[in-house]
């Protein structure tokens, strides 16, 4: 039934029917219906039915009134009944009770029948029986007459005659609360006539919800109903406006403060091989999937370990979240937790200490290439509070191990997502002078226009060649970092085009422990340039005509989809649209489509073959059974030791295991078999099973280049089962060390940073960023090729000048 339910209704009027009787209680329930329908907001959709609850409550109404006006006690009493109590009809009574009372409420009719039960039993001790009843008559007169005066005495004294009141009840409050009681029976449409189109689509909002909970076919979550509905239309604006729930909220606060109360454990759902060679859940038990170094590392857990019990306690069939929230605890407690190592038969145990744990900016700061050569370099992984201080100790480290000044410096920024905008202020002003403008961010309305500034001396030397590398994952407050030092011509950038994300969200506060993180204004370089490479305001017509066609059944049918871009039908920036500013130096950078770098490196891409490895979890499964038969050399021995632990034996040894799928659990398929057996099934309904047959062979080739990759891919898988078993017994900054060694992107970062003349030549006047094309083709090739170099190839990665080209 929709609102006014007519159970609440039937339950007014039976409320009304039994107090009918006592006169002196009517304008009390006046007031227990006028309240009621006002706190209720019963919006009749139904006017007939709306017209006669109304015309009912005011003939009851008018007539309380009327009688009460002609009757003074009467009337005064419903009057103070009506103006001082009309929600509770409890009288206001001490909690002590005596054998004549119920609840706090004088009896009389159960009095009266002990006392003639006292009358008709009365022997030879008449006089003291008689005694008692006098005693329980007073007693029973005292508690009517308070039960009276509990219930009708006013809480404050009228000084005007009882006539006067009673009018004055009638003319002024009873119609003032008729008129409240009216307004609250208007539909919902009626109120708001008047209000904006805000509050309207609110209240519409307001009232789907009701409506959905009250009376839909089954039982729903209003909650995920709610969260969907803001979450879509925050979805129509930008990517980054988003409604965070309590624990969104929480996981925001993590990335912004890097700190959070824990045990410095990262956990995963865990698996095992069934013996029929798949992979399935293990819900006995969670994975550890990292162990911070300084928290639960030192505790003696490592990557591969499997939880099974906390504080005594089995987690058999809980879920990650709620396992987590059990090792989440008040800083200074400890937790128990019980575990299993692959390869050992009895379980382990571990006491771990709930504190704060700090998630650091910088992971790893360290010298790389020649000793001699004073070369520093820094990973900076994002940019919380601390990602200013961190970065300045890292500086101030490698400038003090250095033994002098530092020649060169390599800030690696590949793979950082960003973060607070003052933090990357921060980290600027240890690279640029004071006074200097690192970001501008520019509002809908000109008055929400900042700068923001450096403000105290560089702790690193002016003389300090820096390169920042980035890649496609470089984005946010981390491509502020690269472009401010770009067009400040203080450093040169190497890598891939950056990600491109030129706009600025701020966290507002919500009730309930929620928040919301909106787009308030985008950024711009000190060259003036916003770097956004998409435009969230325009449409892409050609994905909406497709996406159209689609719909109509055109171009395909549904199994071949062409997905339409999103959010606010955004598209990128057009080529065309870009525009050319000047960095301080005189060098030529162009906005849109992220920051190009001085010197553009082809991205190693990974194969199918490793995608497929590492969705499966190839290489931790491989690990955990290589550890077990091999504890000698999986140990704490492994730490710092440069030799490599996947061998040519080793690697065989991976394959066998792998393409053993009732050992491993790995299936050889690709991303490309479903596509390849639905275009096969297309073609047989068609009536092509000539076709269909070539379909099928397509998919056995991809299987056997699938398989091919094993030789052709050899170095960079090796490279990741080597990660996987160091991962068993090595920190997280160790294995990041002992990686850097085989990455040829950071060794083109330090072979830039060490030729003074091609360094100077990217940085003079008239040099346009990211040109010309053919860079692109020179650089490849002095980089991607070792053996190029070692048969005489190019010793410097900088291009000729385009005239000697």
């Amino acid at each position: 039934s929709t609102p006014p339910y007519p159970a609440h209704v039937a339950a007014a009027t039976l409320r009304l029917s039994l107090r009918i009787s006592l006169p002196l209680a009517e304008g009390s329930v006046v007031g227990v219906v006028m309240a009621a329908c006002a706190r209720t907001r019963l919006h009749c959709r139904k006017k007939p039915l709306q017209l006669l609850v109304f015309a009912s409550v005011l003939v009851l109404g008018t007539w309380i009134g009327v009688e009460g006006f002609s009757s003074a006690g009467t009337g005064v009493a419903g009057l103070k009944t009506l103006a001082l109590r009309p929600v509770s009809l409890r009288p206001h009574q001490s909690r002590r009770q005596n054998p004549y009372t119920v609840n706090g409420r004088c009896n009389a009719r159960f009095s009266s029948l002990r006392m003639n039960k006292g009358g008709e039993d009365e022997d030879e001790d008449g006089a003291s029986q008689t005694r008692d009843k006098a005693s329980l008559q007073r007693k029973v007169a005292v508690n009517l007459k308070l039960g009276y005066k509990q219930l009708f005495a006013p809480r404050i004294k009228l000084s005007i005659p009882a006539a006067a009141a009673s009018l004055i009840g009638a003319s002024v409050v009873l119609p003032a609360i008729l008129l409240f009681s009216a307004l609250s029976f208007l539909p919902a449409d009626d109120v708001m006539g008047g209000a904006s189109p805000l509050q309207q689509d609110v209240a519409i909002f307001e009232n789907i919800l009701a409506d959905l909970d009250a009376a839909y076919v089954d039982k729903v979550p209003t909650e995920k109903l709610f969260e969907t509905g803001v979450q879509a239309m925050l979805s129509s604006l930008d990517p980054y406006t988003e409604f965070e729930n309590k624990k969104g909220k929480a996981d925001l606060e993590i990335q912004t403060f890097g700190r959070y109360g824990g045990v410095g454990l990262s956990i995963s759902e865990d698996w095992k091989v069934s013996p029929k060679g798949v992979q399935e859940k293990d819900k006995s038990s969670v994975r550890v999937m990292n162990a911070l170094q300084g928290y639960a590392f030192e505790s003696g857990i490592r990557p591969g370990d499997h939880i099974f019990a906390i504080d005594g306690a089995s987690i058999q069939g809980k879920t990650v979240s709620e396992v987590a929230d059990r090792l989440h605890g008040e800083p200074g407690t400890d937790v128990q937790v019980t575990f299993k190592r692959d390869g050992e038969a009895a379980p382990r145990e571990a006491v771990l200490h709930r504190r704060l744990i700090r998630i650091r900016d910088v992971p790893l700061a360290m010298a790389v290439g020649a000793p001699d050569k004073g070369i520093g370099y820094i990973k900076l992984g994002g940019f919380a509070v601390d990602a200013g201080p961190e970065v300045k100790s890292a500086i101030a480290a490698l400038q003090k191990n250095a033994g002098r000044k530092l020649s060169a410096l390599v800030l690696d920024l590949r793979g950082n997502p960003g973060g607070l905008l003052s933090s990357a202020v921060e980290v600027a002003e240890n690279f640029l002078p004071p006074e200097t403008t690192v970001v501008t961010t520019r509002g809908r309305s000109g008055d929400m226009t900042l700068q923001y500034k450096t403000k105290r001396k560089p702790i690193l030397s002016p003389e300090t060649k820096v390169v920042v590398m980035t890649d496609g994952g470089t984005a946010s407050a981390a491509e502020i970092v690269t472009a401010s030092l770009q067009d400040h011509d203080r450093a040169i950038v190497i890598g891939q085009k950056t990600f491109g994300k030129g706009l600025v969200q701020q966290v507002a506060e919500l009730p309930f422990e929620t928040s919301l993180k909106f787009t308030v204004a985008k950024y711009y370089t000190p060259s003036g340039r916003c770097i956004q490479s998409v435009d969230y305001n325009k449409e892409d017509i050609a994905s909406k005509e497709a996406a159209e066609r689609e719909r109509e059944g055109v171009g395909g049918g549904s199994r071949f989809r062409i997905v339409e871009s999103g959010f606010g039908g955004g598209r990128k920036v057009d080529e065309r649209e870009r525009k050319t500013f000047v960095t301080s130096g005189g060098r030529k950078v162009r906005d849109g489509g992220g920051i190009e770098p001085d010197l553009q490196l082809v991205k190693e891409q990974s194969s199918e073959l490793e995608l497929q490895l590492a969705s499966q979890n190839a290489f931790e499964n491989f690990a955990a059974a290589f550890a077990a038969k091999h504890p000698d050399q999986v140990s704490e021995k492994l730490i710092w030791r440069d030799t490599k632990v996947v061998t040519s034996e080793v690697y065989d040894a991976f394959v066998a295991f792998t393409l053993d799928q009732l050992q491993s659990g790995f299936e050889l398929r690709t991303r490309f078999d479903s596509a390849l057996a639905d275009l096969g099934e297309a073609f047989k309904s068609s009536g092509y099973e000539s076709l269909q047959a070539e379909a099928q062979q397509l998919e056995a080739k991809a299987r056997a280049a699938l398989q091919a990759d094993f030789h052709t891919r050899q170095q960079a898988i090796a490279q990741r089962l080597e990660d996987a078993i160091r991962a068993r017994v090595e920190p997280e900054a160790l294995r990041l060390a002992h990686a850097l060694q085989y990455d040829k992107e950071l060794e083109a970062a330090v072979k830039a940073a060490t030729d003074e003349a091609g360094y100077e030549k990217l940085l003079a006047k008239g040099t346009i960023v990211g040109q010309p094309p053919d860079v692109d083709k020179v650089l490849a090739a002095s980089v991607s090729s070792s053996a190029a170099r070692s048969k005489g190839g190019p010793d410097s990665l900088f291009p000729p000048s385009p005239s000697a080209q």
